[in-house]
């Protein structure tokens, strides 16, 4: 048996810059963020008797189970195009996190797609380092979702807090930053209740209103660089104002909107933004050390959730 898991990815600026349309306008990406400690996770495992060895069936389970004669009736995507690549025998193969994950706007298929790669390398002894997986999950999840970016592999299966610059022939450098930045913080996300497909919502987004934000992640950098946390803070808030311009359907949910501004006039919140692509998904926001937050909990009627920066990317094991 294998387990292997992937955390989520936090999305600070620079969101839609890492698209292809984007970059081949203008040659080059960036953006902030930092893997998160949530997880998702892939087990394989095939049985001595049963449906892999005696029925000879690929067993997918997730939100559903699958039973299939083959790889290409699989209807999990990810299961299909991981499986598909590393040519693996019917096999049994397990899906599960410890968030919401669907529709989250935390790159939980790109996470899950990470996690899967690692498992299939372990089962077919290759080894791979988590650069080589995020490439090649990068190129996997383009077969099922043609608008996918690189910050999500890459923000999720490279540890840490950092920036991630990305070119138009598809190169991606990594700068480290130091989580102490985040020190005299608590970070919290909150989910809308709301899921969507990503890719309904990138199909609207201007490219050209997306330039704006390469602005906002250099001066993040900087402001992260000289420890200025009213400029880093400012830059998180501007970031937000101006992703809710790239597109209607980022923002267009009633639910989204009331949201929204209950953390804009709360006090307490030093600044937010809704994660990933927009249109439903889990909001990101910031407070103070220790600041109570029984009340905001109460007004937006649903759990909130403390985050912390994780640091570990990709990892597996076999069992």
């Amino acid at each position: 048996m294998i387990i292997a898991k992937c955390p989520i990815r936090i999305s600070l600026a620079g969101g839609s810059t890492d698209l292809d349309p984007f970059l081949q306008k203008y040659g080059r990406g960036a953006v902030i963020g930092f893997s998160a400690n949530l997880h998702t996770f892939i087990m394989l495992r095939e049985d001595k008797i049963g449906h892999n060895k005696q029925d000879n069936k690929y067993v997918i389970d997730y939100m559903k189970r699958e039973i299939t004669d083959s790889i290409n009736q699989i209807n999990n995507d990810v299961a299909r195009v991981s499986l598909d690549y590393f040519n693996i025998a019917p096999i049994t193969c397990w899906f599960t996190s410890d968030f919401h994950s669907s529709g989250s706007g935390l790159a939980a298929s790109s996470a899950y797609l990470n996690a899967f790669i690692k498992a299939c390398s372990l089962w077919t002894n290759q080894k791979l380092s988590n650069y080589e997986i995020c490439q090649l999950s990068y190129i996997l999840e383009k077969k099922f979702n043609p608008l996918t970016g690189y910050q999500d592999p890459f923000g999720c299966g490279i540890g840490g807090f950092k920036r991630l610059d990305f070119s138009v022939k598809g190169e991606v450098t990594l700068s480290s930053l130091d989580n102490l930045f985040f020190k005299p913080y608590d970070m919290y996300i909150v989910h809308t209740g709301l899921s969507r497909r990503s890719t309904e919502v990138l199909k609207t987004i201007n490219p050209d209103r997306s330039l704006l934000l390469l602005d906002i992640v250099d001066e993040m950098y900087d402001a992260i660089q000289n420890n200025n946390h009213v400029h880093f803070l400012q830059m998180v808030n501007d970031g937000w104002k101006i992703k809710k311009s790239l597109s209607k359907k980022i923002i267009e949910n009633s639910r989204i909107i009331e949201m929204d501004t209950i953390l804009e006039a709360d006090r307490e919140i030093l600044a937010h933004r809704l994660l990933g692509a927009g249109d439903g998904g889990y909001f990101l926001f910031f407070t103070r050390k220790n600041v109570p937050i029984q009340n905001l909990e109460n007004k937006l009627g649903i759990k909130i959730l403390k985050i912390d920066v994780c640091n570990e990317g990709i990892s597996g094991h076999v069992i």
